[in-house]
């Protein structure tokens, strides 16, 4: 079978640990004479992520090792989601669409019921885009929701996934792994960042 992107991460044993690092683009300048600070907020923003694994045997060790030798470097792509955070806390249910400017921060989610609590991850269908929900969210009718990172693209009445939210990535590095006594093989701890490919 044909490998195409982007893959879906594989369901297998062996992670130790995932890390999600929100990046935002942005610098101080601090005067040497009046020590004042001036803070420069630009419009770049993406989730960064660190996976490591355990040691294992070969034949666990090696559906891994293909799997990111197939990214073939920063060409191919994966979708990933917070495996712990595959339903939301909150009690939000149903059909939910969203609509946003591009570079927004704030999205209007439209249907749906129950709730989204600070902290629970939504993604949209016309992207492949983690976003973090920032404030309680109660939906029904109209409700404004603040996201992280902002849209990158407009979206008008796109489908929201609120269950089993993932984003696009790609890697950062090419993948290395070892290979140490009796067999036991330790897969690449991989560095990934958002794919902000089209």
């Amino acid at each position: 079978m044909a490998v195409t992107y982007p893959r879906a991460w594989p369901d297998l044993r062996g992670v130790a640990e995932i890390a999600f690092t929100p990046f935002s683009v942005s610098a101080m300048n601090v005067s040497p004479l009046s020590l004042e600070a001036q803070v420069y907020d630009w419009p770049g923003e993406r989730w960064e992520v660190d996976v490591s694994f355990v040691a294992m045997k070969r034949a666990d060790a090696e559906r891994w090792i293909a799997f990111f030798t197939s990214l073939r470097g920063k060409v191919g792509s994966f979708t990933l989601g917070d495996p712990a955070g595959q339903v939301p806390r909150g009690t939000a249910s149903g059909s939910v669409t969203a609509t946003g400017d591009a570079r927004a921060r704030t999205v209007t989610l439209s249907g749906g019921s129950g709730t989204l609590l600070a902290g629970d991850w939504i993604s949209f269908e016309s992207h492949r885009r983690l976003h973090k929900v920032l404030a309680d969210v109660t939906l029904g009718g109209s409700a404004s929701c603040e996201i992280w990172p902002s849209l990158r693209a407009a979206l008008s009445g796109a489908a929201v996934a609120l269950s089993g939210a993932k984003g696009r990535f790609m890697l950062m590095e090419p993948p290395r792994w070892s290979i140490g006594l009796a067999d036991i093989y330790r897969p690449p701890s991989i560095k990934a960042y958002e794919d902000r490919r089209p």
